[in-house]
């Protein structure tokens, strides 16, 4: 049971990155979020780009799912694709930083950090 919800929780993460960086692709929620001080699609570094940041997080988010049913299947090559999720997602979450992402860095962090321990161990 507690396999199961952590793979929930893996595919969950991974689902809020594609639901956060693709709301500034709908005009209402971009006004909102941006009323809010919140606007996911505009980078530190290169400008906002929420076509760009959508798209990356798209792929975050598939790289959650298949880290998240390799883990639940048990596949002895799941550390590796939740170290590379984690990875992008820590990527991602830096380059449009926003104080808003306070959560996910530490996700993000942790599920590294299991999935590393599990890889070493396992060699």
């Amino acid at each position: 049971m507690i396999h199961f919800l952590i793979t929930g929780f893996v595919v969950a993460h991974g689902a809020v990155h594609g639901i956060m960086f693709g709301l500034p692709l709908i005009p209402k929620a971009k006004a909102d979020m941006a009323a809010d001080g919140f606007l996911p699609s505009n980078s530190w570094l290169i400008g906002e780009r929420p076509v760009f940041a959508f798209v990356v997080a798209a792929g975050v988010t598939a790289a959650f799912l298949v880290a998240g049913a390799a883990f639940q299947w048990r596949a002895n090559w799941w550390p590796g694709a939740m170290l590379g999720a984690a990875g992008a997602s820590l990527v991602l979450l830096v380059l449009f930083a926003s104080k808003w992402f306070v959560v996910g860095y530490p996700i993000s962090i942790a599920l590294a950090v299991a999935a590393w321990q599990a890889q070493t161990t396992a060699e």
